[in-house]
């Protein structure tokens, strides 16, 4: 859907993800990549670099998100991209399994080399998925190796009802208790992450709290871009990238249309625009006022939710029918984000180099 054409501000992302590989040391049930060891589709050096190097002409971009699958398995073209992205003028962060770990003195003398080439955070995934291909002992000596040479570091904790690993045992956990009681810089941080299907044959419980409630629109879209293994180039972070064929731009090519240009094209699409200024949850809750009909199911992620709504043709069929009566209004909402958006920017941006 794509309508008014009026003047859009000059915006463009704040951030990109480079999703390195669908290839992964560990096979987790319901990863939202579906990756796994025999996954091969892997981005080449030179691949990352021209999306570098077209990221780079937006000039908005100062950081970059590199994941997977698992971003260690590129070797050394992981920590030359790094380095190439901090040539660019922009730093990084990678999120990671942590199954590379050999000990704590080896992956000091890994990660040291990523942070001299601009890494400035590591995210660690871990639950009761993760932890039938990688033992926490991994994790944790990752995560002390980050914390000890002044890397900020994540530990990202898979949350459902019946999640046996939780953050209350990690903190239980003694070599946790030392790590963060040496962390006097405070870089070390947790959260606890519901772990979510997007396929239909597997589905999961989760305490009444984990339920989203709160309508907010999504940030991820217009704020960041991201690349595919296959070289699609992504509207928002990727994780919903097999599930919403409709967050694909288009590919990255030397000889077609840039990066730039595939971003700008994107300002004009309605569903995006009504995703950014109102979110999944008000999307749905307005399709039920079309026609209460429609069945709407509880959500503990928004990207689940945005998932839905692509992924039900009868939901489609509806907005269709009836968005032209609410686009005035969505059009506007989606300004005047838009424009508070740059003004605090631009008021970011003057503080910064007042106190430079």
């Amino acid at each position: 859907m794509h309508d008014n054409k009026r003047q859009i501000p000059d915006f463009f992302p704040e951030s990109a993800a480079i999703i390195t590989t669908y290839k992964c040391t560990a096979h987790c049930k319901d990863c939202c990549f579906d990756c796994s060891p025999q996954e091969s589709d892997t981005l080449t050096l030179e691949e990352i670099k021209l999306f570098i190097d077209e990221i780079s002409k937006m000039n908005s971009i100062k950081s970059i998100v590199w994941t997977g699958g698992e971003c260690s398995t590129l070797g050394k073209k992981l920590s030359e991209g790094i380095a190439y992205a901090k040539s660019k003028g922009k730093v990084s962060r990678i999120v990671s399994n942590a199954s590379w770990s050999k000990g704590i003195e080896k992956d000091k003398k890994y990660l040291s080399k990523l942070k001299e080439n601009g890494l400035i955070e590591i995210n660690v995934s871990t639950g009761d998925n993760h932890q039938q291909f990688v033992p926490i002992e991994k994790v944790l000596s990752v995560i002390e190796a980050a914390v000890s040479i002044g890397l900020r570091a994540l530990i990202s904790i898979e949350k459902t009802k019946f999640s046996k690993f939780t953050i209350e045992t990690l903190k239980a956990n003694s070599t946790y208790k030392r790590i963060k009681k040496n962390d006097k810089e405070g870089l070390l941080s947790i959260l606890s992450a519901s772990w979510v299907s997007f396929n239909n044959d597997s589905s999961y419980e989760y305490d009444e709290e984990s339920f989203i409630e709160k309508k907010d629109g999504c940030n991820s879209l217009y704020n960041t871009i991201a690349l595919s293994p296959e070289k699609d180039v992504l509207s928002c972070c990727g994780i919903t990238v097999r599930y919403i064929p409709e967050m694909t731009l288009g590919k990255l090519s030397q000889d077609s249309v840039t990066v730039s240009e595939m971003y700008n094209r994107q300002k004009f699409d309605f569903m995006k625009q009504w995703l950014f200024a109102e979110g999944p949850l008000d999307i749905l809750s307005q399709v039920f006022e079309w026609d209460n009909t429609i069945k709407i199911p509880k959500f503990v992620h928004p990207c689940q939710a945005c998932a839905y709504i692509f992924q039900s043709p009868e939901i489609i069929k509806v907005i269709e029918n009836n968005y032209t009566s609410i686009l005035e209004s969505v059009t506007k909402k989606f300004y005047q984000k838009i424009n508070f958006k740059s003004t605090f920017r631009e008021k970011l941006n003057a503080q910064v180099d007042l106190e430079s």
